[in-house]
């Protein structure tokens, strides 16, 4: 029924008006040939859904691959298994040691095949959209962060910037295992951070006679922030952190903001406690699978 196809250039006319909305965020990957392997699977010369992999430079021992289907198509469960067999026979065990597969919790059929083929669920991922108000419900009875730098103020000393993306880079390379990331320079680091628009001003580094903790957050528009990188030094308290995100929150209302998007991953301490009084779980969360490339992929 369907027609499995591996191609290089992707014909955007070709695919179906649900398929290039479903597809809008990889098309630049697509159109600048950044991925591994790309097929398409057609009916009646419309092509309905997409399967492609890449690779990460960031974390460079892991394939990544996403599918994308037309959901109007009824043949849903043989769909998604055309286009998965067609990524798998094009996983790279040569250069990379195993693969990674994220999509939301509610898509049963993804989540059926990854689990026959080998897959194990290696990371859970919250990103709900909280009001301001809710969160300091939430964190009542703490009280504001004091001894408080921001990153700005960071950024202008030399000392304190070294240490500071140090402490980032250490973090974020400790709560990622499953998939390493690769070994950068601190300046690297400083450019991931600020290339992503941080808020200067109400990102917060506690500070007494070291770094303790800190806490990104990066403008979405004059209503919302996104809550970004997160941590502790080695050896504090996590509990810590939730006076800081309290004088966050504190400030952000005074400056028109009602309301907030973290990023919680159970695979990092720090954000998980950081929300622990909050429910999370208002929206599917965004699930992550790896497969070991060592091992034999089995047929759905």
């Amino acid at each position: 029924m369907f027609q499995l196809e591996y191609i290089k250039n992707l014909d955007i006319s070709l695919c179906s008006k649900e398929l290039r909305s479903e597809i809008a965020g990889v098309l630049n990957m697509i159109s600048r040939k950044e991925h591994n392997s790309l097929c398409t699977v057609a009916f009646k010369q419309t092509i309905v859904g997409i399967g492609l992999s890449w690779g990460k430079e960031f974390h460079p021992h892991g394939e990544r691959i996403s599918i994308f289907t037309d959901t109007h198509i009824p043949e849903q469960e043989e769909l998604t298994g055309a286009l998965f067999e067609g990524i798998k026979s094009q996983l790279n065990a040569r250069d990379y040691d195993h693969a990674m597969w994220s999509f939301d919790e509610n898509l049963h059929i993804f989540k059926k095949i990854a689990l026959n083929n080998g897959f194990e669920l290696v990371r859970q991922t919250f990103m709900p959209t909280l009001e301001i108000d809710t969160v300091l419900k939430d964190l009542k009875g703490i009280q504001p962060a004091e001894n408080l730098l921001t990153l700005k103020e960071i950024t202008q000393d030399p000392i304190l910037k070294r240490d500071f993306f140090q402490l980032l880079k250490d973090n974020y390379t400790a709560t990622h295992l499953i998939s390493p990331v690769a070994e950068e320079p601190l300046e690297v680091w400083e450019s991931l951070l600020l290339d992503d628009n941080p808020d200067l001003q109400h990102s917060y580094i506690q500070f007494t006679d070291q770094i303790t903790g800190y806490i990104m957050l990066h403008p979405v528009n004059n209503e919302e922030v996104e809550l970004g990188w997160v941590g502790t030094t080695k050896g504090q308290q996590l509990e810590l952190l939730k006076p800081i995100l309290k004088k966050q929150l504190l400030d952000l209302k005074q400056h028109g903001f009602t309301k907030i998007t973290p990023e919680v991953d159970t695979t990092d301490p720090f954000s998980t406690e950081l929300f622990s009084r909050t429910n999370l779980k208002t929206e599917p969360a965004f699930n992550t699978y790896q497969l070991k490339l060592s091992l034999k992929v089995t047929t759905t």
